[in-house]
């Protein structure tokens, strides 16, 4: 998957793309009527920004292979010995599982978000297939702090585990190492992808009266958006109320129990859309129209 879409990101369009045709049955759209399920054309500033989403998903997975190894060791005789101090193999599985879920994700999520904003030089009859787009200033620059806050947190979560691990809490949806530099990290990567979805919320692209595969798509990427909005709001209504004199378990268990709910959602979402780009990609027929796409998102 991720090479797939290395591909075509990496690959611009050297021209405008002509309407999409729909083929029908006797003159009428069905609901098996196939259309085309392609990514909306971007221009190279934003290729530039959704290269480096894909970089830090693909880091995020090669790093979570790295702690899978150390997985490994930390349960080698011998070899564990020369590992840090204390249930190294627990503390391994918290950045292993985080780096290739939570970080990878997010990664994805920016991906795929970065190539769906409203462009600020073209308008709703051009939005679909634009030849050189531009965002705004503000835009740019914010998805950039959005970018380099979730590296730079994945960085320190996985820095984590050598310089001050802590204590591993397996919580669902997001577990944790209970120490100062784990949690700094994971703010600092929460905060990078709260303004990601903020600027998604900001700047969403329309999907257009006649939708066509591009426009569903987009639906699908605008509902993840909103199921990841919820998320944020309910990871930071636990942070605010949920006390912190609880136990390490019972504390992380409540704090992500909710957001960790809400972005099921959205990973899910952004999975369909996936599934359709990367059939599209390979040549396969989605016997789907794009209004039954929509309503399935």
């Amino acid at each position: 998957m991720n090479l797939t879409l290395l591909k075509l990101v990496l690959t611009p369009r050297r021209r405008a793309q002509p309407p999409q045709r729909t083929e029908t049955h006797g003159g009428a759209v069905t609901a098996s009527t196939p259309a085309d399920y392609l990514l909306p054309a971007i221009g190279e500033h934003e290729r530039t920004l959704a290269r480096r989403w894909l970089v830090l998903a693909l880091a995020a997975l090669i790093g979570s292979g790295l702690f899978s190894v150390l997985l490994v060791l930390a349960r080698t005789p011998h070899v564990n010995a020369l590992l840090p101090a204390g249930d190294f193999f627990r503390v391994a599985l918290v950045v292993h599982v985080d780096l290739s879920v939570l970080v990878w994700f997010v990664a994805i999520a920016g991906l795929l978000w970065s190539v769906n904003l409203r462009s600020a030089t073209h308008d709703v009859a051009q939005v679909t297939w634009p030849s050189q787009p531009r965002q705004a200033p503000w835009v740019r620059h914010g998805l950039a702090l959005a970018w380099g806050a979730c590296a730079l947190g994945a960085l320190g979560m996985a820095a984590a585990a050598f310089v001050e691990p802590g204590r591993a809490v397996m919580a669902n949806y997001v577990p944790v190492l209970d120490s100062a530099t784990f949690r700094t990290a994971l703010l600092v990567f929460g905060g990078g992808a709260t303004l990601l979805v903020v600027i998604a919320l900001a700047r969403p692209a329309p999907v257009g009266v006649a939708v066509t595969g591009t426009g569903a798509l987009r639906f699908g990427l605008h509902a993840s958006v909103v199921a990841a909005a919820v998320a944020v709001l309910a990871f930071g209504g636990s942070l605010a109320v949920v006390p912190r004199s609880l136990p390490a378990e019972a504390y992380y268990e409540i704090l992500f129990w909710g957001g960790g709910h809400a972005l099921q959602f959205t990973w899910t979402l952004l999975m369909l859309v996936a599934w359709l780009v990367l059939a599209q990609a390979c040549g396969a027929r989605v016997p789907l129209s794009p209004r039954i796409v929509l309503l399935l998102f």
